[in-house]
């Protein structure tokens, strides 16, 4: 979020032209560990060695005060964040909370001194000196260093408590104003700092009606960030459990908070269709396929039985965008199909309406290409784009996100039969194409897919099928055949005018990679049918077969 200048300097003037007594702070509340949302990578001795490094990923570099704040190092917008939100001090708290060594608390304290020096003293800023997350997670810290100061662990002179103090004020004026609050999951840090801030230092004239506004504020957040099914609406399973875990639990600092648990309770609830049988979450949007162990399905999970006997789960989430069914958890061969056509907003979302990824014969077959990072480049474009995804796609034509209309779900209730699942969807990307798809569904036993495009122009449609990087597909006129342990799959391509093509890992233009972590990629198989027309059908027949 780039900074407002002029309302910068206003802060400057603000507060430089205000003469605080610190005498009239005043705590209402201890905090605790748990309340200051500390991560880290390195150990405070590593950090000190090293450097700051935000990401296990970055090169560390040098923490050596004053500090260039404005810095970008790596050309990472990610690490500007993390720099600006103060998280060098976490290694150093992390150790304080073990040794409770005074020392420590003062060794931090001193890059929210330096952050205050650059920006309030020596007057620079940058386009992230206010970042919405990055200043909540600041308040949070800032709150953590009043209580120390006041009661008395850390003691440092009264010049230097101005200035915390002041760095205190001017962090609760900004995020008390309506549209410096973001209304994504940035914006409970943002609500959180604000509420923590208050309740260390409720005697600070800008406390002065902070509760209703944080209330309000966290109602209009959370009421965007999940559905009424309870799933997070930033298109993305990853996100789902970082909103869940590590702000609404762990985020200690928004205790006091209305219906903080009954969310908490409805977006548990859902987690377990957000998995796969090899505890792999979904790769959906900005998602990583990290692993995640989490509880069992709730007992009134639905459960569909076929007339092979075999009985299914089925998670018909539609509403908000996602549709799944699985095998129960104790069965032998486990499978799961998992579509999306979540669009609630712009948050980590990709251009993959009615894409999907599969799990047969305890494997994955079809993946999604993943998160990658935020990086802004020819990477992240392409994986954003529908060609990174199993859905249809153009020739030498990039669907924007944004020409996806934000209706919510793109997807229609899923329809039972007794020998399968039918998942449907339509999706409108104008100017470019109409796509109609209806996924039929029987695990273990066969897939069929089935797109009706529509144009008043004529396409080149690519329908692209992502296979696991371990999977290596022998291409024939009509389909192709791969083979794994325990069994093989046969597709077949019921279109004559289509022609199939194997890619791989190809760099211009970039086709055939899947994300295996922040900023890394592998080659992985995509399957191609390109097939010309304005108004056609693209129907994919597969089956799958034990050895």
């Amino acid at each position: 979020m780039p900074i407002n200048i002029s309302h910068f300097f206003l802060l400057l003037i603000l507060f430089s032209s205000i003469t605080i007594n610190v005498e009239t702070f005043a705590i209402s509340k201890t905090i605790t560990k748990e309340d200051i949302y500390l991560r880290t990578t390195f150990s405070a001795k590593k950090q000190r060695e090293e450097g700051f490094t935000p990401r296990a990923n970055v090169k560390p570099w040098p923490l050596k005060i004053p500090l260039d704040w404005g810095a970008d190092p790596y050309n990472d917008r990610n690490w500007r964040y993390q720099l600006n939100a103060w998280r060098m001090t976490d290694p150093i708290l992390n150790e304080y909370f073990k040794t409770k060594d005074p020392a420590l608390i003062e060794e931090a304290l001193e890059f929210a001194e330096d952050w205050y020096h650059y920006h309030f003293i020596e007057k620079k800023s940058h386009p992230f000196s206010w970042y919405d997350m990055a200043a909540g997670i600041r308040a949070i810290r800032i709150a953590f260093f009043l209580d120390m100061i006041q009661r008395g662990i850390i003691h440092i002179n009264e010049e230097r408590k101005k200035n915390i103090i002041s760095l205190a004020d001017i962090h609760i004026s900004k995020l008390k104003e309506d549209k410096f609050i973001n209304i994504s999951n940035h914006g409970l840090f943002q609500v959180a700092g604000l509420n923590l801030l208050c309740q260390i230092a409720s005697s600070r004239p800008a406390c002065a009606n902070t509760k209703d506004f944080i209330e309000r504020k966290f109602k209009e957040i959370i009421s965007g960030q999940f559905t009424e099914q309870g799933v997070h609406t930033e298109n993305s399973p990853s996100y789902h459990f970082f909103v869940l875990e590590d702000i609404l639990i762990q985020l200690k600092a928004l205790e006091g908070i209305s219906n903080v648990e009954s969310i908490i309770k409805k977006a548990k609830s859902i987690s377990p269709w957000l998995v796969f049988p090899n505890k792999k979450v979904v790769r959906v949007g900005d998602s990583g396929g990290n692993k995640k162990d989490i509880s069992a399905f709730s007992t009134d999970a639905k459960k569909t039985c076929m007339n092979s006997g075999k009985c299914f789960l089925v998670g018909d989430l539609t509403a908000s965008g996602y549709a799944i069914i699985r095998s129960i958890p104790d069965a032998k061969n486990q499978s799961m199909i998992f579509v999306t056509g979540m669009a609630h907003n712009l948050g980590h979302k990709h251009a993959d309406e009615l894409s999907f990824e599969l799990f047969e014969f305890n494997r994955f077959i079809f993946v999604d290409s993943g998160k990658y990072g935020y990086q802004k480049d020819d990477m992240r474009n392409y994986i954003v784009s529908p060609a990174a995804h199993n859905t249809i796609s153009l020739q030498n034509k990039v669907v924007p996100v944004k020409s996806i209309k934000l209706i919510g779900s793109y997807l229609k209730p899923i329809q039972e039969t007794q020998d399968g699942f039918q998942i449907r969807g339509t999706v409108s990307k104008q100017p470019f194409f109409t796509q109609e798809r209806s996924i039929f569904y029987n695990p273990g036993k066969k897939l069929r897919i089935e797109d009706i495009v529509l144009s008043t122009n004529e396409h080149t449609y690519i329908s692209s099928l992502h296979l696991a990087p371990d999977l290596d597909p022998i291409v024939k006129d009509n389909g192709f055949r791969v083979n794994f342990k325990g069994g093989f799959l046969e597709a077949k391509l019921i279109s004559n005018d289509c022609a199939i093509s194997k890619i791989r890992g190809q760099q211009d233009p970039i086709i055939g990679w899947v994300s295996v972590g922040y900023l890394k990629m592998t080659p992985t198989t995509v399957i191609r049918a390109s097939c010309p027309g304005h108004n056609r059908k693209i129907i994919w027949d597969i089956e799958f077969k034990n050895n």
